[in-house]
C-alpha cells in the first residue's frame, strides 16, 4: 500500500500539460513485463540534496529527520524569460529524502500529470498516452530544448532535455568520472533520473528504466526512444506536486496553448 505524505496546504491546482494527441486522463498501464529487483532504502542527508547540480533561482529546503525534501521553483528555466506566453508557476516538489523500491511498480498516472522535475527546476511528464502512443513525437509546439507550454502556459518536458545545464551545454559533459550518465533529475518517488550513459558492467535498465548498482542504489535512465524518463514507478513512497495556476486568456483559447 502505498503511503501519501502528510497532508499540505495546496498552493494551486495539479499540474496539468495539453495532450498533443487529445489523450485521456486514464492512467497509463504497467507495462506487461516488468524485472524489478527488490532494493534497499537509498539514504540520503539535506546537505546532498542541496548539493545537487540545481538551477539559479531553485531552493531546496529540509531539515535532519525530515522524511521529504521540498524544492520550490518558478518552472520557468534559466535559458527562458517568463512572459505573457510563459507564466511562471511557483511550483513546489515534495520528494521522499531515502526512497526504496515497493514490491511491485506502479503505472505513472495520466499524461498531463508530472511524475519528477529535472534540476533546472522544470517538471517533466510521460511520454506515452493510455493507448501507447508516443507524445513525444507527435507534439507540435516543442521548442529547441524538447520544451513545450501546456495549460495555464505552464512549462514541461516529456524527454531528458537537452538543455537542462543550461541551453547548449552538453548533458554528456556532465558525466561521473567513471563515464555514467549525469544526475539530471528526480522522479516523484524520490529515485533519481540520469542522463542515458551507463558505466560499464551495470545491469540493463528494467522495464521503469532503471535498474539497481551497488554504488548508486536504484536510480532511473533517460532514453533516446519511449518512455524517454520512466516507463513506471518503482518507489514505496510518492511525494506530491503542486503550482500555483495562472490561467491566461491566450492560454485557453481554442487553438490550445500559445508557440514558443
Amino acid at each position: 500500500m502505498r503511503v501519501l505524505p502528510p497532508s499540505r496546504v495546496s498552493l494551486g491546482l495539479v499540474a496539468l500539460m495539453a495532450c498533443a494527441t487529445g489523450c485521456s486522463e486514464e492512467e497509463a498501464p504497467v507495462p506487461e513485463v516488468v524485472v524489478l529487483p527488490l532494493c534497499p532504502t537509498t539514504p540520503r542527508t539535506c546537505k546532498q540534496v542541496q548539493a545537487y547540480s540545481w538551477a539559479d533561482g531553485i531552493t531546496v529546503e529540509c531539515a535532519p529527520g525530515d522524511e521529504f525534501f521540498l524544492v520550490k521553483s518558478t518552472g520557468v528555466p534559466p535559458y527562458l524569460k517568463a512572459t505573457a506566453k510563459l507564466q511562471a508557476q511557483d511550483w513546489e516538489f515534495l520528494v521522499p529524502l531515502s526512497p526504496a523500491c515497493d514490491t511491485a511498480p506502479a503505472p505513472l498516472g495520466p499524461a498531463s500529470q508530472p511524475h519528477g522535475l529535472l534540476l533546472n527546476g522544470v517538471p517533466f511528464f510521460p511520454a506515452l498516452d493510455p493507448k501507447g502512443n508516443d507524445l513525444v513525437l507527435s507534439q507540435e509546439h516543442a521548442d529547441e530544448c524538447e520544451g513545450s507550454l501546456g495549460v495555464g502556459c505552464a512549462y514541461g518536458y516529456r524527454t531528458v532535455s537537452p538543455c537542462v545545464f543550461g541551453k547548449g551545454e552538453d548533458v554528456a559533459a556532465h558525466a561521473d568520472k567513471d563515464g555514467h550518465g549525469a544526475l539530471v533529475g528526480l522522479a516523484l518517488d524520490g529515485f533519481g533520473l540520469h542522463a542515458p550513459e551507463t558505466s560499464d558492467g551495470e545491469p540493463a535498465v528494467d522495464a521503469c528504466g532503471g535498474h539497481m548498482t551497488e554504488a548508486r542504489g536504484y536510480h532511473y535512465h533517460g532514453s533516446a526512444s519511449a518512455p524517454y524518463t520512466l516507463g513506471c514507478m518503482v518507489g514505496a513512497t510518492q511525494g506530491d506536486i503542486r503550482y500555483t495556476a495562472r490561467l491566461p486568456k491566450e492560454c485557453l483559447g481554442p487553438s490550445g496553448p500559445p508557440k514558443m
